[in-house]
């Protein structure tokens, strides 16, 4: 892929931007960065790194054409949340202009990204997940499937504001101070065990045709677990949202999983998270975005980032194959930079839409 220009978003060190960065190193593009801080090392990691506003921003999809404009760059693989919304509501006017967004439709993203639409979608595709229902149905949920239940925020990620309710005392503290937080959340029914939780990576084609998947068993331990608590005779456990694990060849739960995303329609990358309860794979959550263990699962073989760029380049992509019985572990790098580099990339910031 030698000659290739990449504009990756987002790359704080620790997000989904910045494991795309290291997913892309070695794999020949030519990769530029941006983040909304010259003090990020995604920044100086980068070709050239670019200080740009917030997604929120009127000036926000201005200044990244403006960087692609002046820099040649034909490819976007946006790294946080904020931005894919904001990129992929935008795609057709950024192919307009010869750049190419490499992310899912914005249809399915915006269904993912919220729970309550995301859980009716699940359900009306006969995808198996938890029972779901909010706040005002609580009395019929509570009856058919009393406690332990989650509370989730509709829109959110990671576990903040994510509550496990073991009764209706704790039930009434944490609806509470979710309402009180102007918080929209729901009731989920809590199902399985931590031991059988799973993160899963499936890559499609433009088409929709799999590319392949990757499953990864979760540790809920260490970073990777909030809370882990007795509830009657069980304990209950809910993770942070940073996935420590063992890489498994488990096909039955990714065959499972590529059967969902084609009938999800994604288009490029999918994050399936759930547990594995009697042989079927409960899903609470898919992600259609590049994951966090992205660099992890480049490490092992299966770069989605780069399948994806080459597929939407018209070139063929087979099935990858990777290593599997391998642990990824997570951790935090201390870098130290010369204030040189940090000057280069505010100047290079400074009048791109003057």
């Amino acid at each position: 892929m030698s000659g290739i220009r990449v504009l990756v978003t987002g790359a704080t060190p620790g997000g989904v931007g910045f494991g795309i960065l290291e997913a892309l190193d070695g794999a020949g593009y030519s990769v530029f960065a941006t983040d909304i801080t010259a003090y990020s090392r995604g920044l100086v990691t980068a070709e050239q790194g670019f200080v740009v506003p917030s997604a929120e921003h009127p000036d926000y999809l201005k200044t990244i054409t403006a960087i692609c404009t002046k820099y040649a760059i034909k490819l976007i693989v946006p790294g946080s949340e904020p931005e894919l919304l904001a990129l992929a509501r935008n795609s057709a006017r950024l192919e307009s202009q010869g750049i190419l967004l490499i992310a899912n439709d914005y249809e399915l993203i915006e269904k993912c990204n919220d729970k309550w639409k995301a859980f009716l979608t699940f359900r009306a595709n006969g995808i198996p997940c938890p029972d779901s229902v909010l706040p005002d149905d609580y009395d019929a949920f509570m009856r058919e499937h009393g406690f332990p239940i989650l509370l989730k925020p509709v829109r959110g990620r990671g576990s903040k504001n994510l509550y496990v309710v073991r009764n209706e005392s704790e039930y009434i503290f944490y609806s509470s101070k979710l309402r009180e937080s102007d918080v929209s959340f729901l009731l989920q029914e809590y199902v399985g065990t931590g031991s059988e939780e799973y993160t899963v990576g499936v890559v499609c084609r433009k088409d929709r045709s799999v590319v392949g998947s990757i499953a990864v068993r979760r540790l809920l331990e260490g970073i990777s677990s909030q809370e882990r608590i007795p509830s009657g005779d069980s304990i209950v456990e809910i993770s942070t949202g940073i996935t420590q694990g063992i890489v498994e060849d488990n096909k039955p739960i990714q065959q499972q999983c590529e059967h969902h995303a084609v009938r999800l329609g994604v288009t490029g990358p999918a994050n399936f998270q759930g547990r594995l309860v009697n042989g079927v794979f409960i899903v609470f959550e898919v992600n259609a975005r590049f994951s966090g263990t992205t660099p992890f699962r480049a490490v092992v073989g299966f770069n989605d980032v780069d399948m994806i760029i080459r597929d939407r380049l018209g070139q063929k992509v087979e099935r990858p194959q990777f290593k599997t019985n391998v642990v990824l572990l997570r951790t935090l790098q201390n870098t130290c930079v010369p204030l040189e580099m940090i000057k280069r990339v505010e100047a290079a910031s400074q009048h791109l839409i003057d």
